[in-house]
């Protein structure tokens, strides 16, 4: 992981990026709690049939196990983490929407922990799937002038199929007015 800072002195305006390089071997990532997993992953937002990418920086090697839930388990795998840092490939599915969670938790050997140590690492990411797909987009018709206490009719059009709700409420005038 690196990070650069950039600070103008004429506006004391700063900047800071934070970035992530690797290549084949041990990454010594800067792990700052030693029981936490840092997962990313590849995309803001998934559709159904897409395949998410899952990178993991973890503390130590050990077994994973993967899965994706919500309120309820919809996928698992385990697979082994042999250095401190690894991608997983998962098919994305349309129950998942609009969001679950992906969630790893890493185990070492017991012959492998050291006094004081941890023996396991947790960490959690929200999936979002197809939640462009999820949001109406209506198309609102109304009077560009409206005058108090005066019947308004308001079109609203949607998408074919779309369940709309409308509340139908007649506003009475405030107690100041007369």
């Amino acid at each position: 992981m690196g990070s650069r800072t950039t600070q103008r002195p004429a506006t004391l305006a700063s900047t800071q990026v934070e970035f992530y390089a690797s290549g084949w071997g041990y990454s010594p990532w800067g792990i700052k709690n030693p029981t936490r997993l840092e997962l990313d992953l590849d995309k803001d937002e998934y559709a159904p049939g897409d395949t998410a990418t899952v990178q993991i920086r973890a503390p130590f090697p050990g077994k994973v196990l993967l899965t994706i839930e919500r309120e309820k388990i919809f996928f698992v795998q385990s697979f082994d983490l042999a250095g401190n840092t690894g991608k997983i490939t998962i098919p994305v599915d349309g129950s998942w929407r609009p969001n679950a969670y992906v969630t790893a938790t890493l185990v070492r050997k017991a012959k492998d922990l050291e006094p004081g140590s941890a023996g396991r690492a947790f960490g959690a990411v929200p999936i979002a799937v197809d939640r462009v797909a999820n949001k109406l987009q209506p198309g609102i018709a109304a009077p560009d002038e409206m005058r108090p206490e005066s019947p308004v009719s308001i079109e609203i059009q949607t998408r074919p199929g779309a369940v709309v709700t409308r509340k139908h409420e007649r506003m009475m005038p405030p107690p100041w007015s007369g």
